[in-house]
């Protein structure tokens, strides 16, 4: 039987708009287009059931995860997961993406290292393969769908940032049956 997994990208936040470095120590707010692309996302996933809705604690993933449910008619309990937060970025919050993936780049570590988050994401996955569903739905970060992706795919955990970005509302379907982990 298969155990098909959404993760989905919160909508646009405000740290996204100014090009900065949120991590998970910046509770950025949705914009209203964030809040719009939340709607779309639903319109997206309209005839699917979800039987388990995860989020995490961030207010851009929780508000995204509200608009979602909403939207889809779902009355739900929010599990909240520390396990699918995003990075803590260290001294980058608040500042230019672009400095932070250059340091990055250059070898830099600040914050949760990549090891170290991907450990977290595994145990993420492992304690959400053991749950009893059909379709769940995660509504989490760009960093941590990428990171997922290392984990699901074998790659080290410092190759995260060679994943493609994905767009606010966007979201990946995965079959963790077929994950070993």
């Amino acid at each position: 039987m298969s155990k098909i997994v959404y993760f989905i990208r919160h909508g646009e936040s405000e740290a996204n708009i100014k090009g900065v470095m949120a991590g998970s120590n910046d509770n950025s707010s949705l914009t209203e287009l964030g809040k719009q692309q939340a709607k779309d996302t639903a319109r997206n996933l309209k005839g699917i059931y979800f039987d388990l809705i995860v989020s995490s604690p961030m207010s851009r993933t929780l508000d995204t995860t509200k608009i979602i449910m909403n939207e889809l008619g779902i009355e739900k309990e929010i599990i909240i997961k520390l396990e699918f937060i995003e990075r803590d970025v260290g001294k980058f919050v608040g500042k230019p993406r672009e400095a932070y993936f250059t340091f990055l780049a250059e070898g830099g570590e600040t914050g949760e290292s990549a090891t170290d988050m991907q450990s977290r994401l595994r145990a993420g996955l492992r304690w959400l393969k053991e749950q009893d569903f059909e379709n769940p739905l995660v509504i989490t970060h760009n960093g941590t769908i990428r990171m997922i992706r290392t984990v699901l795919e074998g790659l080290p955990a410092k190759d995260f940032t060679n994943i493609p970005t994905l767009r606010n509302g966007e979201y990946r379907k995965v079959d963790l049956e077929l994950v070993t982990l």
